[in-house]
């Protein structure tokens, strides 16, 4: 029996990052593991995976794709834009760390990107978050522990002083689709 088609893809728009930045953050990864508090952080995000995100989609019916291409592709066309990387954050669930990341310096040319991607995208009838919410960053760790550990590793990163990881010109945006699966999440670039 052949499964049903599906009539929606969870699709994201990112940024991809260069080899020598997935490099330098596999290296951190590894720094950061070595610690006796974080050692407990098992889901450690693969290289080939890390991104900027610019717009999370959701599911997105398939009718619209070829127009987010097409507003993607346009957008790329005003590349490029130098991107810093640098120090380490968290997203919290009630003071306690859930998502280790690695931040993007927030600069007006990005700013401006994420903007008009949001007016292209609300334009043809996507539900768009807030820009004023957006936090550029790559995830490094999903950190699935108790409580006692998330205290632990959050004491730990107020005493780590990181700096500029690094500084790049990027020139792309990437439509991607995202596929849930039971050995994680599957992405295809799309465009």
């Amino acid at each position: 029996m052949t499964p049903p088609l599906q009539k929606t893809s969870r699709l994201f728009i990112a940024i991809p990052l260069p080899q020598f930045l997935k490099e330098a953050l596999q290296e951190c990864q590894e720094w950061l593991s070595s610690y006796p508090e974080m050692k407990v952080i098992k889901n450690w995000v693969e290289t080939s995976k890390m991104h900027i995100t610019l717009h999370f989609l959701g599911d997105v019916s398939h009718q619209k794709i070829s127009q987010i291409q097409e507003i993607v592709n346009q957008i790329a066309k005003e590349f490029p834009l130098t991107l810093t990387m640098k120090d380490f954050g968290t997203f919290r669930n009630n003071e306690l760390p859930h998502v280790l990341w690695v931040g993007i310096d927030k600069n007006e040319a990005l700013a401006n990107l994420h903007e008009k991607l949001a007016q292209k995208l609300e334009a043809i009838d996507l539900e768009i978050e807030n820009s004023e919410n957006y936090n550029p960053h790559v995830t490094l760790a999903y950190i699935r522990t108790n409580d006692e550990a998330k205290k632990a590793i959050k004491e730990r990163l107020k005493k780590i002083l990181v700096g500029e990881i690094g500084v790049w010109d990027s020139n792309e945006i990437e439509l991607i689709s995202s596929t849930q699966t039971q050995e994680g999440s599957v992405y295809k670039v799309i465009s």
